[in-house]
């Protein structure tokens, strides 16, 4: 998929240049002194900058700041800001505005999580040791005269537009609870049980309790898995890390990793650009304006891609099944990756757009979607309404109705229905043959429970009362649990007897 470029001497700008500030990224080129060309960040230069020291701006010793907290993570671009992730480089060599580490976009497109069905819940701990800045920068006598002389493209070539004045450095760790495959009930059930963000006084008792407590909430939804980074920190507690899911591992690595925590075990997080304007130099201008539209821009495309994958490791799945039981969800799937693409397309063209004619609006990015429904969730808009059935005593007894809509509904093999009352929990005698389903299958109705027992009002109670789930069991096994809403009471009356 193609890009256009604009021609790299159009960005020529004799105007002065702001500081430009980057976030860490992996493979990040970037160093304290260093000097680069911001449109080929990647290729070396010489070494042309000078300077008296470098020195800790913030701090000689200890910690400037220290933070530890938690948070739930419900979107993609929440995870890149909360990790500190920067994305312009890879979003730039997504668009070949520059030429970059191949693995750059490879790294970043594995580890990208669309959270359509999925949360993460991330606990963080942050020392903040300042900047390391560069005292009195000076290029080099030679370097200097050929500016003097005019000699800019020669330059450029040989130091570049920028060199990095300060950094600022942290360790930080990372721990992440990811559940996936969730129904859009679980997710909003684990949402509100998980809570807001909290903030820790370091690595204290709460922590873990809350750790430990959220950690065993997790692993009863869905699909768990748990992951630790770290950025800085001595390579002695880094090495405790693994892949493993085992939590006590993990809090005993992170306890081990905090007694390796100081300012030279510390790691520079993000980088701070000055132009060589700074010494006379005109420089190819930086754009910061569009630099938000391509990372927007880089981040659909991630989710592009990730569903992509996705959507055809369903397919595969599905075609281990006869045909005539899953062709249904088969199209749809093959639909959805034929719409993606021409979403994707209508992506690549506001993009060029951007590139070309200098357009860069982010609100034309707002109506590109890559939206599917994955079958983690089967039912929607499930409820119930109930019939009261009178004498001259009074009521002689009700039905529950329930109806709703499917998706997915060739994937269903079983359906139940459990009530919890006055009696207890127990499943009701209706089930998925007692059910009527459209022909295509999207929406589904039937009566659940029929009740005539009154002997007592705890009975009666039952009627406004009760809690009723709808228990589905899908083509590969697995059970999801939906609330139904009673939603219409009818012609029945709360004081009938």
């Amino acid at each position: 998929m193609k890009f256009l470029i604009v021609a790299w001497a159009l960005l020529y700008s004799v105007n002065s240049q702001a500081d430009v500030k980057m976030l860490y990224s992996e493979d990040t080129p970037f160093s304290l002194g260093n000097t680069y060309d911001l449109d080929l960040p990647f290729s070396r230069k010489e070494n042309c900058l000078t300077y008296e020291s470098i020195r800790w701006a913030d701090v000689q010793d200890g910690v400037v700041k220290m933070s530890f907290g938690s948070k739930l993570i419900t979107e993609s671009s929440e995870l890149t800001k909360n990790l500190s992730i920067g994305v312009d480089l890879a979003a730039k060599a997504k668009f070949k505005l520059i030429t970059a580490n191949a693995n750059m976009n490879a790294k970043l497109v594995k580890n990208y999580h669309s959270y359509q069905d999925s949360l993460s819940y991330l606990v963080q701990a942050k020392y903040n040791f300042g900047k390391r800045e560069l005292l009195n920068p000076v290029l080099k006598e030679k370097y200097q005269e050929m500016i003097n002389q005019g000699k800019h493209q020669e330059f450029i070539k040989r130091c570049g537009t920028h060199f990095v004045e300060n950094t600022d450095q942290k360790v930080v760790l990372n721990v992440m609870l990811t559940m996936s495959k969730l129904n859009s009930e679980k997710k909003k059930d684990l949402t509100v049980a998980f809570g807001g963000d909290v903030a820790y006084g370091g690595f204290s008792g709460s922590l873990k309790t809350s750790l430990e407590k959220n950690y065993t909430l997790a692993k009863k939804f869905g699909e768990t898995s748990l992951s630790v980074t770290t950025l800085g920190g001595s390579s002695t507690s880094m090495n405790e890390f693994g892949a493993s899911d085992d939590l006590k591992k993990t809090l005993s690595a992170m306890k081990e990793l905090m007694k390796g925590v100081n300012k030279n075990t510390s790691t520079a997080v993000g980088f701070t650009f000055v132009s060589m304007e700074r010494f006379g130099l005109k420089v190819p201008a930086y754009e910061h304006r569009r630099q938000g539209f391509l990372n927007k821009a880089f981040l659909l495309s991630l989710e592009y891609e990730n569903k992509i994958r996705r959507l055809s490791k369903e397919i595969e799945s599905l075609r281990k099944i006869p045909l005539d039981r899953v062709e249904k969800s088969i199209t749809y799937f093959q639909n959805t990756q034929r719409a993606f693409g021409r979403e994707y397309r209508k992506m690549e063209s506001i993009v060029n757009r951007c590139i070309l004619e200098d357009q860069c609006m982010v609100e034309e990015l707002l109506v590109i979607e890559f939206k599917v429904d994955w079958p983690t969730d089967f039912i929607k808009n499930a409820r119930l309404r109930s019939v009261c059935y009178y004498s001259e005593t009074g009521l002689d007894s009700y039905s529950k109705f329930v109806e709703g809509n499917l998706l997915h509904g060739d994937l269903i093999r079983k359906i139940n229905f459990v009530k919890t009352g006055t009696s207890g929990r127990y499943l009701l005698p209706f089930g998925y043959h007692d059910l009527t389903f459209s022909e295509a299958l999207d929406r589904f109705a039937g009566v659940i429970e029929r009740n005539s027992q009154f002997e007592s009002d705890l009975y009666l109670d039952d009627l406004f009362n009760a809690d009723y789930k709808m228990i589905v069991t899908d083509h590969m096994g697995s059970e999801q649990s939906y609330s139904l809403d009673q939603y219409d009471f009818g012609n029945c009356e709360k004081k009938d007897k």
